[in-house]
C-alpha cells in the first residue's frame, strides 16, 4: 500500500509536523483546546490530496463559505476509508479527514476543480432521428459500439474520457448514472467544467449510486477559507488521521503468529547519547605522497588542509584485473603496466575505500620471492579525500609547492577543520535506512565505521536547545547501534493515550493551564515547555513550545484517545467555555463593563454554537455498502445462469437468487476514537515500504545507468532524487520505468539538449533536458509548477540543461504532462515508450536499462511485486489506441527501415490488425509517422502529398499475408 503526503513539497516531515504553523498544531492548539489533526497548505492554493488509496465513505461542498461574526470559514471536508494489510496479514483500518475544504462558488472563481469530483458537462446536440425524435446514439462501451437507444437533443450529459478519439465516455444522463456507453463527440459540444455533487449536504451511505475508490495522491480539494479574529483571510485545510480500534498491538508488529518485524531489521537506530567522531577512520601510511591545499598562518592555527595525493601499496595479485596492452617495457623488463580493480570490496580495505570499480591502478613491481604479490600505486581523482591535520604530524613549518611524501603513518584525519572538540553526540535518537548510511571501512581490517550526517538538538552555550548539524564517525559495532523494523512503531516513539480527560477545552482559568490539569500527552513535554519551572503553562509558553520543532517532533509520535471534534454536541462543550468567560467577567468590578463583557458572552456562545453545529457531521456518516446487481439498462435484463446481462423478452421474468455480499467496515458510532499525527502517520507507513521513499544513491542508479560516466551520473543525482519528491514516483517500480526511459532519451544521461539545432528552432524553444521538452508551452508549462524563471532569456532557458532543473523537468513531464505514474504501476513498458516517444525508437535499449532495474535496484524493494518482462502488445493500453497499434506495426515491419525493435511479421501484423478492428473506414488520420516518406507507400498519396493511416495499414496486411 503507497502513502503520500497530503500536499505537494513535503522534503523534510518533520518540517510540516506543526512547528511552524500559524494555528492548527496537534494535539493541543495554542489556545488550550484539543485539535485532533494538523493543518497543511496555509495560505497556499496547493492541491490537498489522498494520503492512501482508500474508499470514498462521506463529503460535502458547500456553495460558499459561511459567516460567523465577522470572518468566514468552510465546512466543506471528504472522509475516506483505508485497509492496510501488512506483510504477514495484520491489519489495520484507518480513516483520513479532509476538513475546511474550498467551496464551490470559490473553485469555479479560480478555475480549479479537485479531480475526484470534476467532471465536463453539456446537452445533447445530435441529428440522429428515432420515432420522431432528434437527439444521439447511446452506444455500448465496446469494439461494436452498438446502440443501446437514443438520447434526446437538450438531455444534460457529464461526460468521462475520450474513446477511440471519436467517443466520449457517458457517466451521467439527466442526474441518472449509466455505465460501459459512449456518445459521438461531435453530439457533445460546448463542455463546461464543474463538480459532481450537490451543494451544502452531507453525501453519505445510499446516497452513493456505487462504491468510490480514491487513489493515493488523488487531488481531493483545496485549503479553503478559515478565517479568524487575527487573521481574517486565513486559508488552510485541516487534516487528521484516525482508527476506532486501539492501535497498540499494531504498533508493535506482531500479532500472534504474524511477525513483520523479524525479517524487516532494515533500519538502524543511533541512540540518543551517541558519540560520533570527528577523526576519519583512515591511515595514510609511510611513503604515501600528499598535497598541501591550506596552510592557515596564526598562533592558533593547528591545522592545515592536505588532499591524498598517491597510495602506495602492496596487494595481492589476484584482487588486480590487468589491462590489455598497458605493459611497457625496455630491455626485456616491464617497467610499467595498469591495473582495475578485480576484487574492488579487498582492495578498498588498505586503499581507505578510496578505489572505484574503474579506477586505474598503476603497477610499480613485482616482489621477489612473493610472486602472489604486486606493489602497485593509486592517485585519487582531483576534489577527492580531502582532510585537515595537525601541522606538527606533517613536520612542516610552511606550506610545501609540491606534493611530499609521508616518513610517518598519518592517523588523525579530520573531514572538517576541528574545533574545541573532536566528537558531538546525538541529542535524539536518529533512524536511517540500513542500505542509505555510508560505509568507511577500515583499512587492514574487516571492521567499518558509519558516516553519521543529520539535525539534532544541541544545548548552546546559553542553556537554549538548537537544531544542529552534527557529522561524524561511528563504529558498527557500537552498543548505541541497533537494528529495528519499521513495522515495530514503538521503537521510533510512538505511544498510545488512552487514560485522560476527554476535554475539549484544557485551561481551568483564561491564558494559563496548571499542570495538574493538563493531559498525559502535555505532562509528557511540560518540562520542554514550561521555561520557569513553576508548573504553570503560559499561552505564551505554549505558543513558544508549540513552535520548537523537538517538542512538536515528540507530540507527533502520540497517538491519544479522544471525541472528535466532528462529532461533537455543543452542549457537552458550552460549560467549558462558559467557566473560561465567566472567570474574566467575575473579576469585572465596574458594572458597565461586566455588562459589555455578558453581552459579548452571549455573542460568542451563539456564534460558536452555530460554528459547531455546521462543522458536525459524525452522525450522518455510512459507509456505502457494496452493490452486488450489476447495473443494468431498464430494458435489460441480468440472467445470473449465464453471469450476463443481455436485453429483455417479453416472457421474461425477474430472476431471484441470493449474491454473496462483498465484505465491508461500518463507520464507527461512537466519535470517541484513535487520533494520529497525520503526517507522522504517513511517514511511519512509508518507512514500512522503505526503500521506495528513500533516496537512490550513486551506486544504486549506477546499476540502472551501468554505461553512463560516473560524472554524469554525479551531476543528475541530485536533481533525479528532487524529481522523485516533487512528481510522484515514489515507489520502486515508477523509479525504474523512469530511469529506463531518461537514461535513454538523454544518451547515458550525457545529453540534456537537443543535437543539430539551433537556439532559435521551434520558436526559441528547442528540447532541454533528460527527457527533451520542447515548446514555449511547455516552457511555460514547466516554469509554473517549479517557480524557476526558465522562458525569459537565453540564460534562464539554458538552466533546463543543467542540474536540478534538468532532471526536474523530466519528471514534471513524466507526471505532469504524459501522467505515467499508473503506467508504471501497471509495468505497461510498451505504452509508456509510446508515450514518452511517440513510436518505438530504441524500444530494445529501454528495455535493457528496465531490466537492468529489475535485477538489481528492484529486487530489494520491500514491497515488490511479481514482474514480467516479456511483454505483450494485447496486453497493454497500446492495445486500444489506433495510432499506437499502427506504430506497432510499422516497428516491427520487417519489410520497412523503422529502428529500434526486433522485427516480427507475427507481431507487424498484430499491430495493422488492431487498427483495422478499431476504426473504419471513415478514419482519416493521415500522414503519422513520415509514411508519406516512405517508397512503400508512395501510390497511396493524394493531391495533398498525404497518406492515410488506415489505408497504409491495409496496404502492409495484404503483403504480409503475401509472404
Amino acid at each position: 500500500m503507497k502513502f503520500e503526503y497530503p500536499v505537494d513539497g513535503i522534503s523534510d516531515p518533520d518540517q510540516k509536523l506543526g512547528c511552524n504553523n500559524i494555528v492548527g498544531t496537534y494535539p493541543i492548539g495554542r489556545l488550550f483546546n484539543w485539535h485532533g489533526g494538523v493543518h497543511v497548505a496555509e495560505n497556499s492554493s496547493s492541491p490537498i490530496k489522498a494520503i492512501a488509496d482508500g474508499t470514498l465513505i462521506a463529503y460535502r461542498i458547500p456553495n460558499s463559505a459561511l459567516q460567523v461574526g465577522e470572518s468566514k470559514y468552510s465546512n466543506g471536508f471528504v472522509l475516506l476509508q483505508h485497509e492496510y494489510k501488512s506483510p504477514k496479514g495484520r491489519k489495520l483500518v484507518f480513516y483520513s479527514l479532509y476538513s475546511g475544504l474550498l467551496s464551490f462558488s470559490e473553485m469555479k472563481a479560480n478555475k480549479r476543480y479537485p479531480s475526484l469530483f470534476h467532471i465536463k458537462s453539456t446537452t445533447v446536440q445530435g441529428t440522429e432521428i428515432k420515432n420522431g425524435k432528434i437527439g444521439e446514439n447511446l452506444r455500448k462501451k465496446s469494439r461494436k459500439e452498438s446502440v443501446i437507444r437514443l438520447v434526446e437533443n437538450g438531455s444534460k450529459v457529464v461526460v468521462g474520457d475520450k474513446f477511440l478519439d471519436k467517443y466520449y465516455e457517458i457517466l451521467k444522463i439527466d442526474g441518472k448514472p449509466v455505465s460501459d456507453a459512449i456518445m459521438w463527440a461531435d453530439s457533445l459540444p460546448n463542455l463546461v467544467d464543474g463538480v459532481d455533487a450537490e451543494m451544502d449536504k452531507i453525501i453519505s451511505g445510499n446516497d452513493f449510486n456505487k462504491v468510490v475508490f480514491v487513489k493515493v495522491g488523488q487531488e481531493l480539494g483545496f485549503a479553503g477559507t478559515h478565517g479568524f479574529k487575527g487573521n481574517k483571510t486565513y486559508k488552510t485545510a485541516h487534516v487528521e488521521v484516525f482508527t476506532d480500534k486501539d492501535p497498540s498491538e499494531f504498533l508493535k508488529g506482531i500479532e500472534g503468529d504474524k511477525d513483520d518485524v523479524k525479517d524487516t531489521k532494515k533500519f538502524l537506530k543511533f541512540a540518543k547519547g551517541s558519540k560520533l567522531s570527528l577523526k576519519y577512520p583512515a591511515t595514510f601510511y609511510a611513503n604515501d605522497e600528499i598535497q598541501v591545499l591550506e596552510f592557515p598562518e596564526g598562533e592558533n592555527e593547528e591545522y592545515c588542509r592536505i588532499k591524498l595525493h598517491k597510495q602506495i601499496r602492496i596487494v595481492l595479485k589476484a584482487d588486480l584485473k590487468y589491462t590489455k596492452g598497458s605493459e611497457k617495457k625496455e630491455d626485456n623488463k616491464v617497467i610499467a603496466a595498469k591495473y582495475t580493480p578485480e576484487k574492488l570490496e579487498n582492495l578498498n580495505k588498505v586503499f581507505n575505500d578510496t578505489l572505484q570499480s574503474t579506477s586505474e591502478i598503476e603497477w610499480i613491481k613485482s616482489l621477489p620471492g612473493e610472486e602472489e604479490k604486486r606493489e602497485v600505486s593509486f592517485c585519487p581523482p582531483a576534489g577527492n579525500h580531502i582532510y585537515w591535520v595537525k601541522k606538527t604530524e606533517l613536520g612542516v613549518s610552511e606550506k610545501p609547492t609540491a606534493p611530499i611524501s609521508l616518513s610517518a603513518n598519518l592517523k588523525s584525519l579530520f573531514k572538517n577543520k576541528p574545533g574545541n572538540k573532536t566528537e558531538s553526540e546525538l541529542g535524539e535518537d536518529y533512524f536511517v535506512q540500513s542500505s542509505q548510511v555510508k560505509k568507511v571501512t577500515q583499512a587492514g581490517s574487516d571492521k567499518f565505521f558509519y558516516d553519521i550526517k543529520t539535525m539534532t538538538p544541541v544545548k548552546d552555550d546559553k542553556g537554549f536547545v538548537r537544531s544542529t548539524e552534527v557529522q561524524g564517525f561511528i563504529k558498527s559495532d557500537d552498543a548505541n547501534i541497533s537494528e529495528v523494523s519499521a513495522h515495530d512503531w514503538t521503537v521510533f516513539g510512538f505511544e498510545t493515550f488512552k487514560d485522560q480527560e476527554d476535554e475539549f477545552v484544557f485551561n481551568k482559568t483564561v491564558e494559563i493551564l496548571k499542570q495538574e490539569n493538563a493531559p498525559g500527552f502535555i505532562k509528557t513535554v511540560w518540562k520542554q515547555i514550561d521555561k520557569d519551572g513553576n508548573k504553570i503553562l503560559s499561552s505564551k509558553e505554549l505558543a513558544s513550545g508549540l513552535g520548537d520543532e523537538f517538542v512538536v517532533k515528540k507530540l507527533s509520535k502520540m497517538i491519544c484517545y479522544h471525541t472528535s471534534e466532528w462529532g461533537l454536541k455543543y452542549s457537552s462543550l458550552q460549560s467549558e467555555i462558559e467557566t473560561l468567560l465567566d472567570e474574566g467577567i467575575n473579576k469585572e468590578e465596574n458594572a458597565d463593563k461586566k455588562n459589555a463583557l455578558n453581552q459579548k458572552k452571549d455573542l460568542t456562545i451563539t456564534n460558536t454554537k452555530q460554528k459547531v453545529d455546521n462543522l458536525q457531521f459524525w452522525s450522518k456518516v455510512k459507509v456505502p455498502i457494496p452493490k452486488t446487481t450489476p447495473e443494468i439498462p431498464p430494458d435489460w435484463i441480468y440472467d445470473p445462469i449465464r453471469n450476463q446481462s443481455r436485453k429483455r423478452y417479453p416472457w421474461d421474468r425477474d430472476f431471484e437468487y441470493e449474491q454473496e455480499e462483498e465484505e465491508y467496515t461500518p463507520f464507527p458510532i461512537s466519535p470517541k476514537v484513535y487520533h494520529f499525527h497525520p503526517i507522522a502517520f504517513v511517514e511511519q507507513m512509508r518507512r514500512m515500504g522503505g526503500c521506495c521513499s528513500a533516496k537512490m544513491n550513486k551506486e544504486e542508479l549506477k546499476t540502472i545507468a551501468y554505461d553512463s560516466k560516473d560524472s554524469d551520473i554525479e551531476k543528475h543525482l541530485p536533481g533525479l532524487n528532487e524529481a522523485f519528491k516533487n512528481n510522484s514516483i515514489n515507489t520502486c517500480l515508477r523509479k525504474v520505468h523512469f530511469l529506463a526511459q531518461i537514461i535513454h532519451e538523454s544518451a547515458r544521461l550525457s545529453a540534456t539538449k537537443e543535437g543539430g539545432v539551433l537556439d532559435s528552432d521551434y520558436g526559441g524553444f528547442p528540447g532541454r533536458g533528460l527527457i527533451q521538452i520542447t515548446g514555449e508551452s511547455n516552457y511555460k508549462a514547466y516554469q509554473t509548477f517549479s517557480g524557476e524563471d526558465v522562458t525569459t532569456s537565453a540564460t534562464n532557458k539554458a538552466k533546463l540543461e543543467s542540474s536540478p532543473h534538468a532532471a526536474n523537468s523530466a519528471g514534471w513531464f513524466w507526471d505532469k504532462k504524459a501522467k505515467l505514474n499508473d503506467e508504471a504501476d501497471e509495468n505497461d513498458f510498451i505504452y509508456i515508450t509510446m508515450k514518452i516517444n511517440g513510436g518505438l525508437n530504441g524500444y530494445n535499449h529501454r528495455l535493457e536499462y528496465l531490466k537492468k532495474g529489475f535485477l538489481t535496484y528492484y529486487t530489494n524493494c520491500n514491497i515488490k511485486k511479481e514482474i514480467s518482462t516479456e511483454y505483450k502488445f494485447n496486453e497493454s493500453k497500446a492495445y486500444d489506441n489506433p495510432i499506437y497499434a499502427f506504430a506497432w506495426g510499422l516497428w516491427h515491419d520487417p519489410d520497412l527501415e523503422k529502428t529500434g525493435c526486433t522485427k516480427d511479421k507475427d507481431e507487424a501484423l498484430k499491430g495493422y490488425n488492431r487498427l483495422i478492428n478499431l476504426t473504419d473506414s471513415n478514419y482519416k488520420i493521415k500522414n503519422r509517422y513520415l509514411i508519406h516518406k516512405m517508397s512503400e507507400f508512395s501510390d497511396l498519396k493524394d493531391t495533398e502529398d498525404k497518406v492515410k493511416v488506415r489505408e497504409a495499414a491495409q496496404k502492409r496486411i495484404n503483403k504480409l499475408n503475401e509472404n
